[in-house]
């Protein structure tokens, strides 16, 4: 099963830092345990390569469809909108979701 990231943590069994955004993977009682704590949204369904569907729209719209997107998904997304339509306001959002992404740092252990 696999599930969103909604608050960064660090994985108590295996030690990985788990950032905002990404997916993670895990047993269904794992996954249901970190729901619990409030670190994890809804599972989701196997990942498919349908970003394209959340360019669409303005500019406004593409960044509720995009909101808790990991710093991976950002990046492919920013790709993909240059090549396309090229909106300066939806490149600017995924540049600064990409920075922000990459500038927090996990806590040291679950639970703080």
């Amino acid at each position: 099963m696999k599930a969103r990231v909604i608050k960064r943590f660090r994985d108590k069994f295996t030690k990985k830092a788990h950032n905002f955004g990404t997916l993670y993977e895990g047993s269904k009682e794992r996954i249901e345990e970190l729901q619990s704590f409030g670190w994890l949204g809804e599972t989701e369904k196997e990942a498919t390569n349908a970003h394209d569907e959340h360019l669409n729209g303005s500019i406004a719209e593409v960044k509720a469809k995009t909101e808790g997107f990991s710093v991976d998904a950002f990046e492919e997304l920013l790709d993909q909108e240059k090549q396309s339509k090229n909106r300066k306001g939806v490149i600017e959002y995924f540049e600064s979701m990409i920075e922000i992404g990459k500038s927090s740092e996990p806590p040291d252990g679950e639970g703080e």
